[in-house]
C-alpha cells in the first residue's frame, strides 16, 4: 500500500454554488408535478404514435439527465407534435447545445 505523500497532490477545486428550488422558479412549477405531467403528455402521444420511439426515448432524457426542466420539455414535444420530419440523428444534437450545469459556469453565458 503507497503514502498518499509518495504521490503527486491532487488539485481540489471549492466552488460555492448558488443552488435553486424549483418552487422558487414559479412559471416551471414543481418538479414532481411537471414531471408527471409530461409522463402523461409522452404517453398519450405514444398511443396515438404521433412521435417514433427514438423521439420519445430522446425527451424523457433531457429531463432524466437533468438537461431540462419537465415544462419545458412539454413545451418542445407541443412543438414537435404532428411534424413527421423529425430527424433523431439531429434531435440527438440537442444533448452537445445544452451546457451541461457544472461548477464555476456562469449560466448566463450559456448557448
Amino acid at each position: 500500500m503507497w503514502n498518499i505523500t509518495e504521490k503527486e497532490p491532487y488539485q481540489v477545486t471549492r466552488a460555492d454554488i448558488k443552488l435553486y428550488h424549483a418552487s422558487d422558479l414559479p412559471r416551471l412549477g414543481r418538479f414532481s408535478e411537471a414531471l408527471t405531467r409530461l409522463n402523461n403528455q409522452l404517453d398519450s402521444y405514444t398511443t396515438s404514435n404521433d412521435f417514433p420511439f427514438g423521439i420519445w426515448f430522446l425527451l424523457q432524457a433531457l429531463v432524466y439527465n437533468c438537461y431540462l426542466h419537465p415544462t419545458t420539455v412539454q413545451a418542445l414535444a407541443r412543438e414537435l407534435l404532428g411534424r413527421s420530419n423529425i430527424s433523431i440523428d439531429a434531435f440527438r444534437k440537442f444533448f452537445d447545445w445544452i451546457d451541461y450545469p457544472a461548477p464555476e459556469s456562469n449560466p448566463k453565458q450559456s448557448k
